[in-house]
């Protein structure tokens, strides 16, 4: 599932709608044909030649950042999910650390502000925990440049939104297409 939109409009409190919503799901298609896809459906949406650049969100699947590759735009910054980052830490390290005070560091500083705390709780732990903090560790410091959100990048752009609110949008997609066929 790939959700595209222009712009966020913030409605009361912390809600905010997505401004100029285009949402595409499908399942089991090959690479090349979902990356047609979703050129083709963005191309029909949105003038993709004034795009000057593109945020690629996701959960750090390697889907999500080459389902955009045949778009056109110059420039793409890919974005790992807060949602996702915070979950992965919890699940992994959230006995050990004080949780905020990592992640505070982590999205403003980047992966190399917390990278030794965290390689100090590796080999603590069942076998199962040390598991999940390697697997955590590692797909960090793989992805460590798509951590730090785009407004602390120091990107030339007046007006850096979040990515977040994407993971309500796309509950709430599976959700109206599962029980609008009666499934659950």
């Amino acid at each position: 599932m790939a959700i595209a939109y222009t712009d966020k409009v913030r409605l009361s409190g912390k809600r905010k709608r997505l401004e100029n919503k285009l949402t595409l799901t499908a399942i089991d298609i090959p690479t090349l044909q979902r990356q047609e896809m979703i050129c083709n459906h963005l191309y029909a949406h949105y003038d993709m030649d004034a795009v000057k650049l593109m945020a690629v969100g996701g959960d750090g699947g390697a889907w999500v950042g080459s389902s955009f590759d045949f778009c056109g735009v110059k420039r793409i910054e890919r974005v790992l999910d807060p949602f996702h980052i915070k979950k992965s830490i919890r699940t992994a390290f959230g006995d050990s650390l004080p949780l905020r005070e990592v992640f505070d560091r982590l999205f403003h500083e980047g992966f190399e502000a917390v990278c030794d705390r965290l390689s100090d709780l590796l080999f603590t732990g069942s076998t199962s925990e040390r598991r999940a903090k390697r697997h955590c560790y590692n797909c960090l410091n793989r992805r460590r440049d798509e951590i730090v959100p785009l407004s602390e990048r120091g990107l030339p752009f007046e007006r850096l939104g979040t990515m977040g609110c994407i993971e309500s949008n796309i509950g709430k997609t599976i959700a109206l297409c599962m029980k609008t066929r009666g499934c659950s």
